[in-house]
C-alpha cells in the first residue's frame, strides 16, 4: 500500500549478473532452491543481451563504456563462481577468467573453491591478488599513528568524511580478513586487530564510533537516523557513523556546523581543530553522523564479526 511513485530500472546485464551472484550465494548457504533458479534465469538473459547492449551504450554514450564493461566483468565473474559453488555445473566454471578475479571479493570466492575443483593458475591468481591487497593495507597501517588500514585508497590523504578513522580496517572490500583466513599469516590478524582498535575507542577522544557499544557518554548518540528522531524512540544500536570530518578540508556542506555552531561564541577556530579531535556529536552533520549500508555497517560488522568468529 506504498503511497509514493516508485519504479524499476530496465534490465542490464551488469545488474543481471549482480543479482545471480547474489542469488546463487544465497541459495547455496540457505537451501532457497527458488533463489537458484531465478539466479540461473538472470544469467542466462544477462549471457543473452550482454554484447547487444554494450553495443547500444557505445553507441549512446561512449564515455561510459569501459567503466560499464569493466563492472560487468566483475559483476560476471561472482555470478560464475558463486553458480558454480552453487550447481558444480562446469560452464559456469569455464565462464572464470583472470580479468574477473582481479575484483577481490571475487577473488576471495574463488579461494572457496575446493582446490580438486578449482584451476590451480586461477586459484594462485586469486591468492596472489588477496595477498597483494592485504600487504598494501598492512603498509599503510605501519605508517599512520593509530594503525588504521587501506588498501583500495592508498593515496588518500587521512581526512573525512570517508569513514577512515570509523571504520575498522577503513575500506570495503577488507583485504586483510580474506587474507588471513585464506593465507592464514598471523601479520594479517595483527593489522586487522590493530585497525580496528581505533573505532572501538583507543583515540584522542576516547570514542566509540558505534552506538550501543560501551559508555553512552562515548558512543555516538545522535546519528542522522531521521526515524528515531522524529518518533521519540531509542537510537538504534549496531550504527557506525562516518566518524571526524577533517575541518581543514573546508568543506562548503560543513559551513553550516562551524558558522552556527562551533565558532557562534568565539573562542579557537573550529576548522583549525586536529582532525583526530574534530568529531562532533551532531546529529544533522552528515558528514560526521550519516552512514550507509556499503561504507560504514556492512564492513564494520563484517570485521568484528569475523574476529568475533574466531572467540577473540
Amino acid at each position: 500500500e506504498e503511497s509514493l511513485l516508485v519504479g524499476v530500472f530496465a534490465a542490464d546485464p551488469e545488474t543481471s549478473y549482480g543479482y545471480a551472484g547474489a542469488a546463487a550465494a544465497a541459495a547455496r548457504l540457505l537451501g532457497w532452491d527458488e533463489y537458484l533458479e531465478s539466479a540461473i534465469r538472470a544469467w542466462d538473459w544477462a549471457e543473452a543481451n550482454e554484447t547487444e547492449q554494450l553495443a547500444a551504450l557505445q553507441k549512446r554514450r561512449p564515455d561510459r563504456v569501459k567503466k560499464a564493461t569493466r563492472d560487468t566483468t566483475a559483476a560476471k565473474g561472482r555470478a560464475a563462481i558463486e553458480l558454480f559453488r552453487a550447481t558444480g555445473d562446469p560452464k559456469y566454471h569455464d565462464a572464470i577468467n583472470r580479468e574477473m578475479l582481479a575484483d577481490l571479493p571475487n577473488a576471495s570466492a574463488y579461494a572457496m573453491v575446493t582446490e580438486s575443483e578449482a584451476n590451480a593458475d586461477l586459484r594462485e591468481a586469486a591468492l596472489e591478488l588477496i595477498r597483494k591487497k592485504a600487504d598494501e593495507a598492512v603498509s599503510f597501517s605501519s605508517k599512520n599513528g593509530f594503525n588504521l588500514a587501506m588498501a583500495d585508497h592508498l593515496y588518500l590523504p587521512m581526512m573525512g568524511y570517508a569513514s577512515i578513522w570509523s571504520v575498522p580496517g577503513s575500506g570495503n572490500p577488507n583485504p586483510l580478513v580474506r587474507a588471513h583466513y585464506h593465507l592464514g599469516e598471523e601479520r594479517f590478524l595483527a593489522a586487522l586487530i590493530g585497525s580496528a582498535l581505533y573505532s572501538a575507542g583507543a583515540n584522542p577522544m576516547n570514542r566509540i564510533y558505534t552506538t550501543g557499544l560501551g559508555p553512552l557518554e562515548r558512543q555516538p548518540s545522535r546519528p542522522l537516523h531521521l526515524d528515531y528522531r522524529r518518533s521519540g524512540q531509542a537510537v538504534p544500536e549496531g550504527i557506525s557513523v562516518y566518524g571526524q570530518s577533517d575541518p581543514a578540508m573546508n568543506y562548503g556542506f560543513d559551513a553550516f556546523a562551524h558558522q552556527w555552531y562551533l565558532n557562534r561564541f568565539g573562542g579557537v577556530d573550529s576548522k583549525q581543530w586536529p582532525t583526530a579531535e574534530a568529531y562532533i556529536d551532531l546529529g544533522m552533520w552528515p558528514a560526521m553522523n550519516e552512514y550507509t549500508v556499503a561504507q560504514n555497517l556492512g564492513p564494520t560488522a563484517f570485521v568484528w564479526g569475523y574476529l568475533a568468529a574466531r572467540g577473540r
